[in-house]
């Protein structure tokens, strides 16, 4: 242990000391006391993490880490999430993702998990909105701690929130950080807030389409309908999904696609109530004329490409 403060001594040598069997023989405090000094050195966080990482490994049920690992965890995970990542195999997010999913189950050490939030929003705020790593771990954070990190995508300065709330929003190339939040929550915790800006951001952020096998097309999400049918305000709620019927990226035609969305859209016409059948309608009708102007522009494109190859 003496040799930890020595410039040349890689933190990684200790890993193995953290989590297996051939080290039971010491005693809990020493090793405790062994992953605080690893969280001092350069790197030392990320040995941590994969220590825990393989304590948990294979373990389904039941308090593994207790609570001194899971506050070992939870400031490991506050150290490495702001440093700069490269992790093409996405390693490093399953470490962490096991290390908070295990620490943030359990009761206690709920100073180290505030101060986890407040870290991957001031990560948030500082890259305006864009958080590339550990995209895992920020969605099992927000699962298991849903009100405070909702309440927080609405807290701070106005920069501060249009920052946070383009985080959470959904485009077409992956899942918004909330995609994992119990359904009931999401709807009762709007419900509950009952602000515009807090309907129109979450509208922008859920998983709106999913595939209709009986149609071979698109249909809206059960979570889409609910959250529809459950605003003060649907035709606002509907004029957010009608914007998120152009896709940010696609292959082939986009008219296609946007057409595909907006029959999606079109079958609330049918839908019982009266306010969200007229804004259904309202909405449908700009989007077939969206699409006929995108339809004028893609064959413009293909006639001056073929022209090109004349």
């Amino acid at each position: 242990m003496n040799i930890m403060d020595d410039s040349g001594i890689h933190p990684s040598m200790y890993e193995s000391i953290l989590w297996r069997d051939e080290y039971g023989d010491l005693s809990r405090e020493r090793v405790i006391d062994l992953a605080i000094r690893l969280l001092r050195k350069p790197g030392g966080c990320d040995v941590v993490l994969r220590a825990l990482s393989m304590r948990l490994h294979g373990k389904e049920s039941g308090d593994q880490l207790g609570l001194d690992f899971r506050q070992i965890g939870l400031k490991a995970a506050i150290l490495s999430l702001p440093k700069d990542h490269c992790d093409p195999t996405g390693i490093d997010d399953y470490n962490m993702e096991c290390v908070i999913n295990a620490a943030l189950r359990f009761d206690g050490n709920e100073p180290e998990k505030q101060e986890w939030l407040d870290t991957i929003f001031a990560v948030v705020d500082l890259h305006y909105g864009y958080v590339h790593s550990y995209e895992s771990a920020i969605e099992t954070t927000a699962a298991l701690m849903p009100e405070a990190f909702l309440n927080r995508v609405f807290e701070g300065s106005e920069e501060q929130q249009e920052r946070r709330q383009f985080f959470i929003c959904n485009r077409d190339l992956r899942f918004s950080p909330i995609a994992h939040i119990n359904m009931d929550f999401l709807i009762s915790w709007c419900c509950a807030r009952n602000e515009p800006r807090v309907w129109v951001a979450i509208a922008a952020s859920i998983h709106l389409w999913e595939k209709d096998d009986e149609i071979e097309g698109l249909r809206m999400s059960e979570l889409a309908l609910r959250l529809l049918e459950s605003s003060p305000d649907p035709a606002i709620v509907l004029e957010i999904f009608a914007e998120r019927v152009t896709p940010s990226s696609w292959s082939g035609s986009r008219a296609e696609l946007m057409q595909s969305r907006e029959k999606a859209i079109r079958k609330l016409v049918e839908h019982e109530r009266a306010d969200i059948s007229t804004a259904a309608q309202t909405v449908s009708v700009n989007l077939i004329q969206l699409i006929e102007c995108q339809k004028e522009r893609e064959q413009r494109e293909d006639m001056e490409h073929e022209q090109r190859f004349e």
